[in-house]
């Protein structure tokens, strides 16, 4: 029955990872605690199973002693008592009781070996397999399990709790013992060997790499990781230490001699914290710890992606238009970088969504989703600002045209209207080439939103379809106006010729004869004359502005000879007027004085 009961227990596995299932580090949780209850159960019943075998075995060796002792009917203690002296004989049934209670305290220390034996082999096996599961790199040989020195010199036929036991008659508890140290040396103290662990370990955890705060991290990460195993690794010990050792059970105490010397055994999950399991329980750490180096290395390949998404948050709205203020954005940066963008977004499309790294899986497909948007928020921004651009580039071009080419198609009816016309014509020839530049310019804007599939507002695309006639129309009224301008030259050369004549009429006037009569009120004259003056200040102007138009129009430019000379001789007596004025004031005052 005990042989049975730490065969089955043995089988059991206080962990429920397999190699094959792939889960998150919350599954793994979820099913270690479901699991643990289940152990616990299994535990339960292997610890009520023992107990009741061993009192059981030493209920019976008892009732056996009795019989041999005193018989079915009580005949020899009758015979015993009437032969014998009574304190002999009493001595002679506590002497054999006290041997045979021996005999059953290294009964249940056997027992109690082998259950405490078996939990170890028990706590080791899953540790072990646990650390087979999450082993990072195969072995090159086979690694036997750590073999306690103790359970070692028990195999060999020693005794865990010293040299002194004494050996046992073959009543019914001596089979049991030797079936128990069969099992032992057979079954639960061979050295069993590590299985190999294939290479392309099949994942078991899988873990998400997430941008976080501008920073690439795993979740969960592998201090979650290592924590949680950790906790599972001692909730083994746990589990094992709520069966109870048959050594300080309350039930078996009346069996033997010396109840006292029982209650100093120890817990068994005390027992079980040796170098052995502190090596497995490292071991466990290591290669988890290395999985996550590699899947580190791994998560480093996302660093320029991540860049690329910090850089983008650069591109916005209001600094694109800055730059294209400043100049420092032209057509050619604006299709570099939706070439650029839109070669990001293809990369990021293309990322995997997950990748095996040994015993972790790693899925990027949320940080696949954090990243694509970037690219795209771009390229939109771009989009939407390229027809506003474009369109305010339009309007602005396409003013110019429309009040170019219909200054040009108006026939002038003046002298003045026609220099206005020549000045206009010569700064339209002039930007002849700025001119064509701007129009190159629109239609490179509007051929950039083709190229790209940039969707226009359909009321602008249908102006844009306007420019080129217009501007055809443009330099076809400006190659008229050209023509046109020597032949209204001519007609407006001759217009300034009756102006000149006009004009030396009016200066040729006959003046006041007050003038020269010294007894003309003073004032009055130098009012006339400062009219005079006036009047030939505006006929100056008038020669200055006939000569300029001479000048415009490559005529010979007029004499004003009595102009000139008018001017001068109204200055003159002007002068000698307020000369007259003045003398007239001086003498004045010294009569007074």
């Amino acid at each position: 029955r005990i042989r049975d009961v730490c065969f089955e227990l043995s089988k059991l596995r206080l962990h429920d990872l397999k190699a094959n299932k792939l889960c998150t580090l919350q599954d793994f949780c979820i099913a270690q605690a479901q699991h643990k209850d289940r152990c616990l159960d299994h535990l339960s019943d292997f610890s009520t199973a023992t107990v009741d075998t061993v009192r059981q075995a030493c209920t019976s060796a008892l009732a056996q002693l009795e019989e041999r002792l005193f018989g079915r009917t009580g005949g020899v203690l009758h015979a015993a008592k009437v032969e014998d002296d009574s304190s002999k004989f009493t001595y002679a049934v506590t002497a054999a009781k006290r041997s045979e209670q021996r005999r059953l305290l290294n009964y249940i220390r056997l027992v109690d070996y082998m259950v405490c034996d078996t939990l170890r082999v028990l706590l080791v096996d899953s540790i072990s397999d646990l650390l087979n599961v999450l082993r990072h790199q195969p072995p090159v040989t086979d690694i036997p399990l750590p073999v306690d020195p103790h359970m070692a010199r028990v195999s060999r036929g020693d005794s865990l709790y010293g040299e002194d036991a004494e050996m046992m008659s073959p009543t019914p508890v001596a089979i049991v013992v030797e079936a128990a140290e069969e099992l032992a040396a057979a079954e639960l103290l061979e050295p069993k060997p590590q299985a190999a662990v294939a290479k392309g370990k099949t994942p078991v955890f899988e873990v998400q790499i997430l941008m976080h705060e501008d920073l690439l991290v795993f979740s969960p990460n592998s201090e979650e990781f290592q924590e949680r195993v950790q906790l599972v690794i001692v909730g083994f010990l746990d589990m094992i230490g709520t069966v109870n050792r048959l050594l300080t059970h309350h039930e078996l105490k009346g069996f033997v001699d010396g109840g006292a010397e029982l209650e100093m055994s120890g817990n068994i999950a005390d027992m079980m914290t040796d170098d052995g399991h502190s090596k497995l329980t490292y071991d466990v750490r290591q290669n988890l710890g290395m999985a996550f180096e590699d899947a580190e290395e791994f998560k480093m390949t996302f660093l320029p992606y991540r860049d690329m998404v910090i850089d983008n948050r650069q591109v916005t709205m209001e600094a694109m238009r800055l730059q294209v203020e400043e100049g420092e954005r032209t057509l050619d940066r604006f299709r570099a970088d939706i070439r650029q963008f839109k070669a990001q977004h293809q990369k990021m499309m293309g990322l995997l969504e997950s990748r095996d790294m040994g015993i972790v899986r790693v899925s990027t497909l949320q940080l696949k989703n954090t990243f694509t948007p970037s690219p795209v928020k771009c390229l939109d921004l771009i989009a939407a600002l390229l027809p506003e651009l474009a369109a305010a580039r339009y309007q602005s071009f396409i003013a110019e045209i429309h009040e170019a080419n219909t200054k040009l198609l108006a026939i002038p009816g003046t002298v003045e209207e026609f220099v206005d016309f020549v000045n206009f014509l010569a700064q339209c020839v002039e930007r002849r080439d700025e001119l064509e530049a701007r129009y190159a310019e629109v239609v490179k804007h509007y051929e950039l939103m083709e190229e790209f599939g940039i969707t226009v507002p359909e009321i602008e695309f249908a102006a844009y379809q306007t420019l080129a006639p217009d501007f055809v129309s443009f330099k076809t009224a400006l190659d008229v106006a050209e023509t046109s301008k020597e032949e209204h030259v001519s007609k407006f050369a001759a217009d300034l010729s009756k102006d000149v004549e006009a004009l030396n009429r009016d200066v040729g006037a006959a003046q006041h004869e007050m003038i020269l009569d010294e007894s003309s009120d003073t004032d009055t004259v130098l009012s006339y004359t400062k009219e005079l003056l006036d009047t030939i200040q505006v006929h100056r102007q008038r020669a200055d502005q006939i000569k300029a138009y001479q000048k415009l129009f490559s005529v010979p430019p007029s004499r004003f000879d009595e102009l000139l000379a008018t001017c001068d001789e109204i200055e003159l007596k002007h002068g000698l007027w307020e000369s007259l004025q003045d003398w007239s004031e001086l003498t004045a005052k010294w009569s007074e004085h």
